[in-house]
């Protein structure tokens, strides 16, 4: 089951949600603790919920830019596209970016 990065709707369920694979959570959490990247590594626990409140979703977004111009997978890459988007929409929206493990 995937860890599921999603914004929670006013009705307190997940609504947009991007699934991140336990293979691609540990070359993302990899990538970001090799390169300092502090909101990356808030997702550091697979198995556990984290959320990244919405005044720290500017600091992931540009964490996730640097991440897509260095040497990774494409399917982590296709994974960035994904989440960049999720982030802009959690922005819009006010809302944090939260992470519900299965």
């Amino acid at each position: 089951m995937p860890l599921d990065l999603c914004v929670i709707g006013k009705d307190g369920a997940p609504g947009k949600t991007v699934p991140l694979t336990v293979e691609l959570h540990k070359e993302l959490v990899d990538a970001g603790s090799a390169n300092g990247l502090l909101k990356i590594q808030i997702l550091d626990n697979y198995y556990e919920d984290a959320e990244i409140a919405v005044q720290y979703l500017d600091d992931l977004l540009a964490e996730v830019g640097l991440l897509r111009t260095i040497g990774i997978s494409a399917d982590l890459q296709l994974f960035l596209d994904y989440l960049l988007e999720l982030i802009k929409y959690a922005l819009a929206n006010g809302n944090s970016l939260h992470a519900i493990a299965d």
